[in-house]
């Protein structure tokens, strides 16, 4: 094999060596040739590879694509004039071909999930817990002792089915979707309780993708401390528990306040008690200035009657018994 021309193409070089460096199947062994199209085709030390000068992407074929080997000669190819048809060389052999003639796979493969299986604590041995009939389902309601659940999903898609991509995405947890590359199964672990939609889509070997894809609906129901009835219990508990205590306060105010004037009774009878001892001193006093009085006009009268001592002796004598009888009244008061 040789040479056959030059490349043509009016491509921007720092594209082709900006997307080379980033695709691995693209190294040494450069073995360049330019289509009709100006796409450009690429032996290599692992694989065959076209360049689209237009999307600036790379698309990759490899012995499950018929090639000879995954390893290419270098310096081994050649573009024939008249049919246009490409030739390369590698350790096994040659590939030709016409870049017309590999077309791509249009198939939009139906995506649907083949397994599921779940992992709980309660399974003594750590068996898995498997459910048939996935694909027939669209909803799903586990427990929360569900801490690991293990799907599995196929793109239909069967031509060189190793090829095709898968890429998932957790509505309800995360709105990005994950590439799985050709990984066609997924696990899920400790997911809190609430309610999630689980979407996966996939490609055909051509890269053709399903984004409608499928989709699964999934509940995580919570244990009994966390569900409606439980929190509405636990907001029952709460008024009853500001009720109470708005109770106890009410009373400790009402005690305080029953103290405070319990409080203010007692001063008041001590000041009326005082009050009443002051007015009772005050009383006394003007009693015993009163016979004090009395004895003064009993002297004077004395003085004035003495000339006549019977009268004395008469007027003397009620006067005496009277202020023994307001003595003696005194006297019984205050043992009283």
């Amino acid at each position: 094999f040789k040479k056959e021309k030059e490349l043509t193409n009016d491509y921007n070089a720092s594209d082709w060596e900006r997307q080379k460096s980033k695709n691995a199947r693209s190294q040494p062994a450069e073995c360049r040739l330019e289509d009709d199209h100006g796409n450009l085709w690429l032996s290599t030390y692992n694989g065959l590879s076209k360049f689209n000068s237009q999307t600036k992407e790379f698309k990759n074929y490899d012995v499950g694509d018929g090639l000879q080997s995954k390893e290419f000669n270098a310096g081994a190819y050649y573009k024939s004039r008249r049919t246009g048809e490409m030739f390369f060389g590698g350790v096994n052999g040659f590939n030709f071909f016409h870049p017309d003639s590999v077309k791509d796979n249009p198939h939009i493969p139906p995506v649907v999930f083949t397994a599921f299986k779940r992992y709980s604590p309660d399974e003594a041995e750590g068996k898995p817990i498997i459910e048939t009939g996935i694909s027939a389902k669209h909803e799903l309601t586990l427990s929360y002792k569900d801490k690991v659940l293990a799907f599995e999903f196929a793109a239909l898609s069967y031509r060189k089915t190793h090829k095709n991509q898968y890429a998932y995405k957790l509505e309800g947890f995360s709105d990005n979707w994950i590439h799985l590359g050709t990984k066609r199964d997924l696990t899920l672990t400790g997911l809190d309780p609430g309610k999630y939609t689980l979407r996966v889509k996939g490609s055909n070997n051509d890269g053709v993708w399903n984004e409608e894809g499928a989709s699964l609906k999934i509940t995580i129901t919570p244990p009994w401390w966390r569900t409606k009835w439980a929190y509405g219990f636990y907001g029952l508990l709460f008024l009853a528990g500001v009720v109470a205590v708005d109770r106890v306060q009410r009373r400790r105010l009402i005690r305080k306040e029953r103290e405070r004037t319990m409080q203010r009774e007692l001063e008041q009878a001590r000041e009326i008690e005082k009050a009443y001892g002051e007015l009772k001193a005050t009383q006394q006093q003007l009693i015993t200035q009163e016979k004090l009085a009395s004895l003064g006009q009993l002297t004077a009268g004395i003085a004035h009657e003495i000339k006549n001592p019977l009268n004395f002796v008469n007027n003397f004598a009620a006067l005496s018994v009277d202020l023994a009888a307001e003595l003696r009244e005194e006297i019984i008061k205050r043992k009283t």
